[in-house]
């Protein structure tokens, strides 16, 4: 079943994260992932939320989350991504 990683990204140096951006794509699909939403423009219809920019990869499981999460491949991205955004991410399974 597929999983989904979902992301509410605050990039507040986007000269750094730059970097970031440049190699996550490939290591996303390494573990089988691919980005199916990335927004900036995103329109909120209920409640106070008001994220900056959306961002939803599909896995084809949440164990494949998992591995790419805690990999050392992901590691060193990860350091750039805390260092550069703040953000908040979830893990759903789809239907």
């Amino acid at each position: 079943m597929s999983a989904y990683l979902v992301i509410d990204i605050d990039i507040f140096n986007p000269v750094n994260f730059k970097s970031y951006e440049d190699q996550i794509f490939d290591v996303i699909a390494h573990f089988g992932g691919r980005p199916i939403v990335h927004d900036s423009n995103v329109t909120t219809m209920e409640g106070d939320w008001q994220p900056k920019r959306i961002v939803i990869l599909e896995f084809p499981n949440k164990q494949s989350i998992e591995a790419f999460y805690h990999s050392e491949m992901y590691k060193p991205l990860k350091k750039i991504r805390w260092e550069n955004s703040t953000g908040k991410t979830i893990v759903v399974e789809g239907l």
